[in-house]
Formats: structure tokens, C-alpha cells, sequence
């Protein structure tokens, strides 16, 4: 598969993958290997806060760079702003990622 991942199993209630290429953050938010197919269907909760946690920490700082930003525009605050907008939606789809476990066809995606 040129995405990746593959599909495991498939049962009414959730679809199990295998991906071969994974992000850094993917590795550290995986489900254990001996995990089972009796999935409960609760999202990662520590997940979903540290996720959450960051958003309010990037927002805070977007909210800071917008007030001073007559003081403080230049090349490197740009490259900064667009990092942080980067990592802020890479958390957003963790987040939407983490509701959307019983789709097939996000988990192919």
C-alpha cells in the first residue's frame, strides 16, 4: 500500500491497521502492540489533554504575537507564527483523529 497502512480486521464496532510509517507523535500515541480486538471505544484520554493543553498554550501565544506584532514582525516571527499554526492543526487532527476510531474509512486515509 503506497499510504502505509494496511487493514488487520475488521468487526462492526471498530477496524484494526497496521501502519509501517509513522510520525514521531503517531509512535507515541500508538495503542500497545498485545492490545486486543475488545476495544472499548474510549479515546486516549491522557492523549486528548496533552493535545489539548498544547492548543491553549499555541493559542495564548498567537493571541501574544498578534498584540505585539507592530513591535516584533520580521522573517523569524513569520517562520514562527507558521510553525506554531502547523503544530496547532497537527494537534486538531489528533484530536478529531481520536473521535473518528470506528471509521474504515479514516482509518485508510
Amino acid at each position: 500500500d503506497p499510504q502505509g497502512c494496511e487493514t488487520v480486521h475488521t468487526q462492526a464496532s471498530h477496524t484494526k491497521c497496521l501502519c509501517h510509517q509513522l510520525a514521531t507523535f503517531a509512535i507515541l500515541a500508538q495503542q500497545p502492540r498485545d492490545s486486543s480486538m475488545d476495544f472499548t471505544g474510549v479515546p486516549s484520554v491522557p492523549l486528548m489533554i496533552g493535545c489539548g493543553i498544547a492548543c491553549m498554550a499555541l493559542l495564548t501565544l498567537l493571541a501574544v504575537y498578534a498584540a505585539f506584532w507592530r513591535f516584533i514582525k520580521s522573517e523569524r516571527s513569520i517562520i514562527l507564527l507558521n510553525f506554531c499554526l502547523s503544530i496547532m492543526a497537527s494537534n486538531i487532527l489528533i484530536l478529531v483523529g481520536q473521535t473518528q476510531i470506528h471509521s474504515k474509512g479514516v482509518c485508510m486515509m
